[in-house]
């Protein structure tokens, strides 16, 4: 079937009135002739549910019948709130332009923001309902004309509450809170709070009270909104301090003092806007109600003068120990509430405790601190070791501390080690200052002696990085802090004791009595000592191992030993079996005893096992 007169949807027009509207300009008698002739159910739910049917049947945009239904969605969501069964409409509207908003179907709409007048739902002239079936949108089925009925000014509270829940309309008006932007859903919900449980007295009512059916049983179902907002917001505060004389003498908590009214504007008011009504409810209470308010765990903290000492700890990131002592130290106000039937809890300033939780702000933990350096905990102590970074290692002790570090000298020895670049990057071998630790080089001190130097630019990194950790110098500079260099050029004494052929125990026994002199280094670790070579010449050039001795002539060191006793043998370290070993004898003592035998001609040593004499060669 084809429409003489298509029209086009309006931005706030109600789903079922554009029907309505159509069906009247194409001269059919109402909504439902219009649903039977497009061959679908004549009912809201049959000509609202099938859009391309509609715009099939009667060749209409299928954007035009989509975007109705859309609506139509937004209104089933409103349920019991959705006044369906008849119209309400502002007089002043219609005769502005001739269509049903949709805001006009909320029931908690009572008013015209525009025009500040309550809506009108029934004509004057025949007492009755504006029925949703009648013919004509701009008149009543008994000819009166709609458009010009008398307005009835509207209530300041109920020209804030309409305004809110129609789209598009004026700002509130005065000073009554401003919930722009308020979900009408949620706002809604704290109405019905508000005005459910007004009276703490009274036994509470029927959830289905708080769905009025007409503009009339909203004005009754909505009066209390005028005593609440009357003067906002004083009027609203003494309301509060009224339910809290009237609750239990023995409530020990905010939810048992206040009940379901509190419940419910406590699930529907924590956030957003509507918070404007939780937070004089927290905020006398804490004032005035000797008991658990019990919000920290809401983010109410703003309206809280005391917090209890868990909560406080867990927001503070401390322990409860940890505000106990400063309780103890009087550094913390606190109070007692009662809580259960006999027992008590414990409450801190608030205040006190954000003076507390803003001063640990300044220092860092240990893990905070090498997370931002990029160091590891052993890297951390040396630095620490190496004054390049102070540390409380007591911090615990002070509730004033959250860490061992200050935050600024972190951020401090952050920016110098930094800055501390090289102009021209050299080639070769590089270590980054992430790997300066002792398993790697050994000794500490020198490390902690590197730090210094690379903290006073002494030894400077050969380019930028994102952290400390990731810096990287020239291996050949930080060598020279560490015994490597002094153990390329010398010998360890396991070194010298394989080149030469002696005891690790002679060798050891010569350096602790100073016989032979050394140099002491850390390697990976560990202690140990280098012979240069400077100190092995004066050694070999003053002594001479008794073992060398009888080597050469093929005996017996203890034989050796014996013979050479009247000369003066330097003793060796003993053993557990009573030998000796590591026995010196002065080149000196030698070279005399040689002389002796030459002049005397004759030059014999006995050898022990053979038990002949030899001639040495």
């Amino acid at each position: 079937m084809e429409l003489t007169y298509h029209l086009e949807p309006k931005a706030d027009e109600s789903p079922l009135g554009y029907y309505r509207r159509l069906a009247g300009a194409n001269g059919l008698r109402n909504w439902r002739e219009l649903a039977s002739l497009a061959k679908a159910s004549p009912s809201r739910t049959g000509l609202l549910s099938r859009p391309e049917h509609i715009a099939a049947m009667y060749n209409l945009p299928s954007e035009w019948t989509t975007a109705i239904t859309q609506r139509e969605e937004s209104l089933k969501a409103l349920r019991s709130l959705h006044r369906g069964h008849h119209d309400a409409v502002c007089p002043r509207c219609l005769s502005e332009d001739m269509y049903l908003r949709i805001g006009w179907e909320h029931g908690y709409v009572t008013a015209c923001a525009t025009h500040r007048t309550l809506l009108v739902e029934r004509c004057p002239a025949c007492d009755t309902f504006l029925s949703i079936h009648r013919e004509r949108i701009e008149q009543c089925d008994c000819g009166q004309d709609l458009s010009s009925i008398p307005a009835v000014p509207a209530p300041s509270v109920h020209l804030w509450l309409s305004s809110l829940l129609l789209p598009g309309d004026d700002a509130p008006p005065g000073d009554l809170p401003d919930l722009r932007g308020t979900p009408s859903a949620e706002l809604a919900e704290l109405v019905r709070t508000l005005c459910l449980h007004f009276d703490p007295a009274a036994e509470p009512p029927r959830r289905n009270s708080a769905n009025p059916g007409s503009v009339r049983e909203a004005l009754e179902f909505l009066a209390p909104l005028e005593t609440l907002l009357a003067e906002w917001p004083v009027s609203y505060e003494q309301h509060v301090r009224t339910r809290i004389a009237a609750g239990p003498a023995d409530a020990r908590t905010l939810k048992t003092l206040l009940g379901p009214w509190f419940r419910h504007l406590l699930a529907v008011a924590s956030t957003g806007a509507l918070r404007s009504f939780l937070s004089p409810v927290i905020r006398i209470a804490a004032a005035e109600f000797d008991g658990v308010i019990g919000m920290e765990d809401a983010g109410n903290w703003d309206d809280l003068r005391y917090v209890r000492l868990k909560d406080a700890a867990k927001h503070g990131q401390m322990t409860v120990p940890t505000l106990r002592r400063a309780i103890a130290a009087r550094q913390i106000e606190h109070r007692s509430r009662r809580f259960g039937t006999k027992g008590t809890v414990y409450e801190v300033l608030r205040t006190d405790l954000e003076r507390i939780v803003e001063a640990r702000r300044g220092w860092t933990t240990e893990a905070e601190a090498c997370r931002s350096l990029g160091v590891s905990p052993k890297v951390l102590t040396n630095m620490v070791a190496a004054g390049l970074v102070d540390a409380d290692y007591d911090w615990v002790k002070d509730v004033f501390k959250g860490g061992p570090f200050r935050a600024g000298a972190i951020a401090d020895v952050q920016a110098t080690l930094m800055t501390n670049l090289a102009e021209t990057p050299t080639a070769g071998e590089r270590i980054g200052f992430a790997d300066l630790t002792s398993r790697r080089l050994g000794d500490n001190t020198a490390i902690q002696a590197l730090m210094r130097a690379i903290q006073s630019g002494e030894v400077v990194a050969q380019g930028p990085a994102d952290r400390v950790g990731k810096l990287q110098y020239p291996l050949a500079e930080v060598r020279r802090f560490f015994g490597t260099p002094l153990l390329e050029a010398g010998l360890s004494v396991s070194q010298l004791a394989k080149l030469t052929g002696w005891k690790h125990e002679s060798i050891d026994h010569w350096i602790e009595t100073g016989l032979l002199e050394s140099h002491p280094i850390v390697l990976r670790g560990q202690p140990c000592r280098v012979v240069m070579p400077a100190q092995l010449l004066a050694f070999n050039r003053t002594y001479m191992p008794v073992s060398d001795l009888a080597r050469l002539v093929g005996g017996r060191s203890s034989f050796m030993a014996k013979r050479l006793a009247h000369i003066g043998v330097i003793a060796g370290k003993a053993t557990s079996s009573g030998t000796q070993r590591g026995m010196l004898v002065r080149l000196s003592d030698v070279a005399e005893l040689a002389m002796r035998t030459a002049n005397l001609g004759v030059l014999a040593v006995r050898d022990g096992r053979a038990g002949r004499r030899r001639k040495p060669k």
